[in-house]
């Protein structure tokens, strides 16, 4: 690593360069065209070095698209090297063994040119409204089904744009405005990028820009390094369940940790799926890295050096390496949901620094398809569910919020504008939080009514329905969630149903699970929460042991004293 940069000179050069990444992501959301990108924020902004080296992303990014995005810029550089490549030129793919891992995820990359020659690499990815296909449901039996596939391309040629291939997307997605809209967005997002690294490096006089990345990239690396080696080195094993589509999906990571160095091996794990829910090897690692560092190195910043003492093994052909042709429009299911059986395994080395499992691991994705009246096309909406929020050892788990992602609940108004639906209820939902000394975060009702005079197809991409968020450490698990109709019929929270003129379809989210003994948690902390409409007066009894007034919400301590020996008491019985 180069001794020319101090620690202070480079956490103020790295966050001019996480400010320029930031200012591009700024660029992208004020000038994209879809909900999606717009709203629900599905999109990240990233910059790699000269070799396709993460370097800096912006604040607000997916982890998959952060980590699995220097991969795909390495990938390129395999069809275009560095050498070939010309000031104006931009590439683009969606292909999900080399991106983000599914074809709705479009990334988008220019190499930034310095004093004649390439020294970084701007790059971006955003989930774009519709890739043609079967969409992004779980349905499909091959990708060939799933939508165009974009191999590695130049989108723009010296400067001058490649029409056919808008030409040829055009003509194979849905909603074409929304999604050639969304792509110039990125193009436009990292010429923001890479004017800005310009003016940074002629601004603080940096000739090799390598020095300044090797530099930020090993403080890094040094970082996670000495993190990892406070871990007792050993295997560390957990074998996680979830449905996938009509069958249980097992999920086993074994943390294999040797001095400041871990590999996760998912061997044991379900075999491909036939469905959509397969995961390819670059979205695993995402997910397996990311949660790694968040339990072992939260607050050092996102670059490369950050992965570099990690490894990710599974054989292929499992569910979360599967081969080319295989289904994976719905990969989220399955990826999203890796972190729980990660942080399980490190909470037998680390159990203050992991969290209870979380109801939106996976995030909910339902998909809505109607064929416009006026102008004959057929037109989609995704509005993304959250759940809550595992516990944490000392703090409740947040509502309505997604992890390990990061995508937002979009407004009412916004769904209701952009598709012809009206959201009649959107509510927490009581005693969905996982009870324990501190509460898992709750999940939410969100009902959907069919304002059209025709029919909508709704299809599902619901988890969370069979298997709940567990808690920890003694916590209780979360609720599970449920999709049914405004009878109460139950729907198949996997498959796709018709939703008539003035049908209805309500989305139970799941909870957080919670942490630690529910019997430990304060009495004054129970009756907040019966106050807010968040645990019931009977829950707080028979679950936290702790007697509220239904008008007042005050604590009757006598009485609590007396129900939580009597809990106490039953539990030693058990």
């Amino acid at each position: 690593m180069s001794v020319k940069y101090d620690a202070i000179d480079l956490e103020i050069l790295n966050s001019k360069l996480i400010s320029i990444v930031e200012e591009a992501a700024t660029t992208l959301l004020r000038t994209c065209y879809s909900a999606i990108v717009r709203d629900s924020r599905d999109f990240t902004c990233t910059m790699t070095d000269s070799t396709g080296q993460l370097l800096a992303q912006a604040p607000y990014s997916l982890p998959s698209f952060a980590v699995t995005m220097p991969k795909t810029v390495r990938e390129c550089l395999k069809v275009y090297p560095v050498e070939t490549l010309e000031p104006g030129d931009v590439l683009i793919s969606n292909d999900p063994w080399i991106a983000i891992g599914h074809l709705n995820d479009t990334v988008v990359i220019t190499p930034i040119f310095f004093d004649g020659k390439v020294v970084a690499f701007a790059a971006n990815a955003a989930n774009v409204a519709d890739i043609g296909g079967r969409g992004m449901g779980t349905q499909a039996s091959s990708i060939y089904e799933e939508g165009i596939q974009i191999p590695i391309l130049k989108l723009y040629e010296r400067g001058k744009v490649k029409e056919d291939i808008y030409r040829i997307i055009k003509q194979n997605v849905r909603m074409s405005e929304q999604v050639v809209g969304d792509i110039k967005a990125q193009v436009a997002s990292n010429e923001v990028s890479s004017r800005r690294l310009v003016e940074f490096m002629e601004q603080n006089g940096i000739v090799d820009f390598t020095e300044l990345a090797d530099a930020i990239q090993g403080r890094a690396e040094d970082a996670m390094r000495r993190a990892i080696r406070e871990i007792p080195d050993g295997s560390y094993s957990y074998t996680s369940k979830t449905y996938g589509v009509d069958e249980e999906i097992t999920i086993k990571v074994t943390l294999n940790i040797k001095g400041d160095q871990i590999v996760a091996d998912y061997d044991g794990s379900s075999p491909q799926s036939k469905w959509g829910i397969n995961s390819v090897l670059n979205y695993t690692f995402a997910y397996t890295a990311y949660a790694i560092k968040c339990v072992l190195a939260p607050h050092v910043p996102n670059n490369e050096g950050c992965m570099r003492p990690i490894t990710v093994v599974a054989p292929p052909r499992t569910i979360i390496n599967p081969v080319y042709p295989a289904p994976v429009a719905a990969r989220s299911q399955t990826g999203k949901f890796l972190p729980i059986p990660v942080m399980r395994a490190l909470a037998q080395a680390v159990p203050d620094k992991v969290i209870a499992d979380s109801g939106s691991a996976p995030l909910w994705c339902p998909t809505f398809r109607h064929t416009d009246e006026k102008t004959g096309r057929q037109v989609s909406h995704m509005p993304m569910l959250t759940g809550g929020l595992g516990a944490r050892p000392g703090k409740d788990g947040i509502s309505a919020i997604d992890f390990p992602s990061v995508i937002i609940n979009v407004p009412v108004e916004m769904n209701e504008h952009r598709f012809p639906i009206m959201i009649t209820r959107w509510n927490l939902i009581p005693d969905s939080g996982g009870a324990g000394e501190f509460r898992g975060g709750l999940g939410f009702d969100f009902e959907v009514e069919n304002t059209a005079s025709s029919e909508i197809l709704a299809t599902l991409r619901c988890e969370r329905t069979e298997h709940p968020a567990l808690g920890i450490e003694g916590g209780k698990p979360g609720s599970l969630g449920r999709v049914t109709r405004e009878d109460g019929t139950v729907l198949d929270p996997h498959r796709s149903h018709p939703l008539p003129p003035g049908g209805r379809i309500l989305f139970s989210t799941a909870g957080g699970g919670g942490y630690g003994d529910p019997l430990k948690r304060d009495c004054a902390h129970v009756a907040r929460d019966v106050a807010d409409g968040w645990v019931s007066v009977e829950s707080a009894s028979e679950i936290y042991g702790a007697v509220v007034d239904r008008k007042s919400f005050a604590v009757d301590a006598q009485a609590s004293s007396a129900k939580r020996a009597e809990l106490r008491a039953a539990g030693e019985t058990k």
